[in-house]
């Protein structure tokens, strides 16, 4: 988790108890909460689209894979002297 162990976590915890009076930490709680979903739903939708534009690319290189048909050579004219 971010690279924050549990006594981090911890000193973090207790600051913000000491910081903060009780009704401004739990809105302070509400608005990180928010944020936090906010920031999920942005980075799904991201990713959704990442996904969607790969595949559209990976359509289009299948499409130019395909064997273009061969069409016969036109008559050659035989040179005279």
């Amino acid at each position: 988790m971010l690279g924050i162990g549990f006594q981090e976590l911890l000193l973090i915890l207790v600051l913000l108890v000491v910081c903060f009076r009780p009704e401004q930490l739990a809105e302070l709680v509400r608005t990180a909460g928010s944020i936090a979903g906010r920031l999920r739903h942005v980075g799904r939708d991201l990713r959704e689209e990442v996904e969607r534009e790969l595949s559209d690319v990976t359509t289009w290189e299948r499409r130019e894979e395909r064997p273009k048909p061969q069409l016969p050579d036109p008559p050659r004219e035989e040179h005279r002297p």
